[in-house]
């Protein structure tokens, strides 16, 4: 009996990291401290939202550097309200936000826990190098992994294959052994599938999988699923 996987990549933010109640609870504290005087706190959050979410597809794409978009989003929301604040001073605070205020889901310590004396498992994760530096040393998971690969370390991007193909060829394991773990099916899955790696998606909030995208190899609801559904593939 073999095991089909040696090499199990995870992704941060959404899979390990509750991603939304960090940047919510990051951009509250940021209203708070920059625009409380300028303009409701949902009116800020949605606007933040819209512009940061539309500098992340352009940064996907090349459109953007990331240190751009860095700028930009704040650039453009104090545009937007007409704030008189420091763009600098709530970049920074903003993303020191980011890390100090990071959790992970209760899930993942004891998941990883287990996998770490089966697997080699690497990190693959889109983001600012240093935000996401300091936020796997804040919740003390950095030890879990045998590589970190982050996009903006190495150059890199999800769901770009050359991301993955650097990560394949960095961890010296084959496609045919390696298993994506994500919860964004257009970043993390069309990105494995292109390189030919199997994904399982964490479909944490029950989504409906649009019909633009095929079904991935597996699919569950939590991490500890991993388990179960990893202990099946030995025998497959």
């Amino acid at each position: 009996m073999t095991n089909k996987y040696r090499l199990l990549l995870f992704d941060l933010d959404d899979t390990l990291v509750d991603y939304q109640e960090t940047e919510d609870e990051a951009l509250k504290k940021t209203y708070e401290k920059y625009f409380r005087n300028y303009t409701e706190c949902n009116k800020f959050l949605d606007k933040f939202k819209q512009i940061n979410l539309n500098l992340w597809d352009k940064y996907r794409s090349n459109q953007l550097s990331l240190d751009d978009l860095r700028q930009n989003r704040f650039s453009e929301v104090i545009t937007y309200f007409h704030a008189n604040v420091s763009v600098s001073s709530v970049i920074k605070d903003y993303e020191t936000s980011l890390y100090s205020l990071a959790c992970l889901f209760s899930d993942v310590r004891e998941t990883l826990k287990y996998l770490k004396l089966k697997y080699q498992i690497c990190l693959v994760t889109n983001g600012i190098a240093k935000i996401q530096k300091k936020k796997l040393s804040r919740l003390k998971i950095k030890s879990f992994f045998d590589y970190v690969v982050i996009s903006g370390k190495v150059g890199h991007k999800k769901p770009g294959v050359e991301f993955f193909e650097y990560v394949l060829n960095l961890t010296k394991v084959p496609h045919s052994e390696a298993l994506m773990i994500g919860d964004s099916l257009e970043h993390d899955f069309i990105g494995a599938r292109k390189a030919r790696i199997d994904f399982c998606w964490v479909n944490r909030k029950n989504l409906i999988r649009l019909e633009e995208y095929p079904r991935p190899e597996y699919e569950i609801h939590n991490l500890s699923e991993l388990k179960k559904l990893l202990s099946i593939s030995h025998s497959l």
